[in-house]
């Protein structure tokens, strides 16, 4: 049986007649439910051709951080008590970290990542297709509440339908682009989808005063919250929709808000048990986890300004995009910056607007407030989000512009003779869909949206050090040489351009001695790790990588360079012995060999049975005293404490062909190459003991290998 529709007055909308009055429909309700019905076909088929082409795209940006390196959601099933009861960052970093002010506390898309993982594992096309149906019900969820909000705006011609041209634009809307075609967005996703169905029961009791909707209300709310602490807005936002558009007696109301705040309460417990706090107090330290941390309170406030115009420009014209706006892609403004100035103007003049139609409940006033209340959550105001802005942020205040722009479309409340709207609208929803298809093609791996968004995001250091790791990956992966090289220096402008812009970046510094360690210059390799060690002497990569440059240098018989290295290792990691024993070796292969022995001797002072040392002291004896005996000693002492030693067994095996006992010599050297299959000296070292054994056949094998391991180094 179909529902009768609501009475109707013959007074035609305006912009200050009250949204909540009933306005003019057309004569036959039954076409006016017809059309509605393949508007919504339409809405969804719609909704799910723009983002189709994400279907088989792969992980990109903060999926590794929740999906593809987060070793709670790779557990599946096993992993959702952990992902209920962490921060959402801990599976990722193995330990619950505060990067960010506030933590996060999303469980519920981790949720479904970790079942997707169960059904599918690692399975990009999974997510993405959960992402576009998602979207697409949510679509008709939008469509379903702003007809029975706004019954009066709804009409049997489509470009006249407030509800239905709102819901079309905020589908095509490019912003939307990130949260649907990126993975991780799920979590957006959810929380406006369970907001709405909150807004949706409270309608439900509001109107037919059903106490089971109140459950409906706490349910829904408690899993908005769990999917993202934005829905926090809905508290407001329901009630505001509530004075709008409906008319009830305040117990009502209260009866309606007490399930909200229950939910809440849950929400905060949950996320205080998981998390140990509610609001953490512990201090930001890194402009890219908190890009005001050096701005004066003028320059703060100017910055955070101009961002909120920003996001106005890109409403309303949504070009160029980019997932990244760190620093210093918006640089630190002050009051004396005309788009601070003119962005501060346009929202006290859409506080104006605002207030001048609460009153009379004008629609215009509604789509205002809508935008300020659920935008102010992002808006650095509440509290500090750790980034100037993003357009993921856009995504449940865009309704509210969707809606004010659908008003204005229709002719802002008085229904226009002739088609000139219709064709503005049509145009729009075009530009926008194709801006949309686009756009979201870059979304389809971290290279492709990398080196894409580096271009628009040229003045931001993190964008510039994503895109240079993405280029040194591809660089590896690359045989042909000059695609390779290509790769690099691309890579090394981006890096370079990252430390420009913020010379603190670690992680530029490290990536650049990637760079030349790809093209396998060592020394330029190790200053660039001591210039990232410098920034972070604990930067992990770095540390290790200066140390492989170290050995490699050594190796080049560069041993200047090599103890460069080391004496910087020993610097950031002091107390490292085997640091110390590079440094002897370094120091005796260059002719202080006296500077060598004092540091030695300093080391087995404080303990006698070092092996590294004792073995160290051996090799020096006999390479440049030629003092085989004692050399023989000290050896022999050092392998009883470290068998597995690879270059004891290998100086053992030198000190034992000197001595012309070959047998032994071939045992040790043997032994060394077990461990090491491919060292070219272990190697050469064999094929001379089987020279000078006479057994020239096996002393070429071994060789030939040695020199094909020397060329493959």
């Amino acid at each position: 049986m179909r529902r009768p529709l609501p009475k109707t007055s013959k007074s035609r909308p305006n912009t200050g007649e009250p949204v909540s009055r009933a306005q003019s429909l057309p004569e036959n309700p039954g076409d006016l439910v017809k059309k509605t019905r393949i508007q919504s076909i339409f809405l969804l088929l719609f909704s799910l051709a723009l983002y189709a082409n994400t279907l088989w795209f792969g992980y990109t940006l903060d999926d590794a951080l929740m999906i593809t390196q987060n070793q709670f959601t790779k557990q599946g099933v096993a992993g959702i008590p952990s992902i209920m009861t962490h921060d959402a960052f801990t599976g990722f970093f193995g330990v619950q970290k505060q990067l960010v002010a506030g933590g996060r506390y999303r469980p519920l898309s981790q949720v479904v990542f970790a079942l997707e993982h169960q059904v599918a594992g690692l399975n990009p096309f999974l997510g993405h297709l959960v992402n576009v149906v998602v979207y697409g019900l949510l679509s008709l969820l939008l469509f379903s509440l702003l007809r029975r909000l706004m019954p009066a705006f709804h009409r049997q011609r489509w470009y006249q339908s407030v509800p239905f041209l709102a819901t079309a634009l905020f589908i095509a809307h490019p912003l939307h682009t990130e949260v649907v075609a990126n993975i991780k967005g799920l979590d957006e996703l959810l929380s406006l989808g369970f907001s709405l169905l909150t807004l949706h029961f409270a309608l439900l009791y509001i109107d037919h005063k059903k106490l089971p909707a109140l459950a409906g209300v706490l349910v829904s709310f408690l899993l908005a919250l769990i999917s993202k602490e934005n829905a926090v807005t809905f508290l407001v936002i329901i009630f505001l929709c509530l004075y709008f558009f409906r008319q009830s007696e305040m117990k009502s109301y209260l009866l309606c808000l007490l399930p909200l705040l229950l939910a809440f309460g849950v929400y905060l417990g949950l996320r205080f048990q998981a998390l140990g706090y509610l609001t953490s107090n512990v201090e930001v330290q890194e402009v890219l986890n908190d890009p005001y941390l050096r701005a004066t309170t003028a320059q703060h406030w100017a910055t955070n300004i101009f961002t909120w115009g920003k996001y106005l420009v890109l409403l309303i014209f949504p070009h160029p995009l980019t997932h990244d706006y760190y620093p210093w892609q918006i640089s630190l403004k002050t009051w004396a910056d005309a788009g601070s100035l003119l962005s501060l103007v346009s929202y006290l003049g859409l506080g104006i607007l605002a207030i001048w139609g609460l009153k009379k409940k004008t629609l215009l006033s509604f789509g205002i407030l809508l935008f300020l209340i659920a935008f102010s959550i992002s808006s650095n105001i509440v509290f500090n989000i750790g980034t100037f802005m993003n357009e993921r942020f856009m995504f449940v205040p865009l309704l509210g512009f969707a809606i004010v722009l659908a008003w204005l479309l229709t002719g802002a409340g008085k229904p226009m003779q002739g088609k000139a709207l219709m064709y503005v609208s049509v145009v729009l929803l075009c530009l926008y869909s194709v801006k949309t298809v686009a756009r979201n093609f870059v979304w389809k791996d971290d290279f492709t949206l990398f080196t894409t968004d580096v271009l628009s995001s040229s003045n931001s250091t993190k964008c510039n050090v994503s895109a240079g790791g993405v280029l040194i990956e591809k660089a590896k992966a690359t045989k042909e040489p000059e695609a390779k090289a290509g790769y690099l220096q691309r890579a090394e402008n981006c890096l370079n351009r990252a430390v420009e812009i913020y010379p603190e970046n670690s992680a530029g510094w490290v990536l650049l001695g990637n760079v030349y360690l790809e093209r396998k210059d060592y020394a330029q390799a190790r200053d660039y790790y001591i210039r990232c060690l410098n920034v972070n002497n604990i930067q992990p990569e770095a540390l290790n990588k200066l140390g492989f440059v170290g050995y490699k240098l050594s190796t080049a018989a560069d041993y200047q360079g090599s103890m460069t290295a080391f004496m910087a290792l020993d610097h950031f990691q002091p107390g490292q012995k085997k640091n110390k024993i590079e440094i002897v070796d370094a120091l005796s292969k260059t002719g202080r060999t006296d500077s060598a022995l004092v540091i030695l001797n300093q080391l087995l002072a404080t303990d006698s049975l070092y092996p590294d040392g004792l073995a160290k002291l051996g090799e020096i004896y006999g390479r440049v005293y030629n003092r085989i005996d004692l050399s023989e000693a000290y050896l022999t002492k050092a392998y009883k404490l470290d068998p597995k030693n690879v270059s004891t067994l290998e100086n053992l095996g030198i000190v034992h062909g000197m001595k012309k006992d070959f047998g032994k010599s071939l045992m040790f050297l043997n032994k060394a190459l077990a461990m090491d299959s491919t060292n070219p000296r272990i190697l050469s070292n064999i094929a001379s003991t089987y020279y000078m054994m006479g057994n020239k056949a096996t002393a070429d094998v071994y060789g030939k290998r040695a020199a094909e391991a020397k060329k493959n180094e």
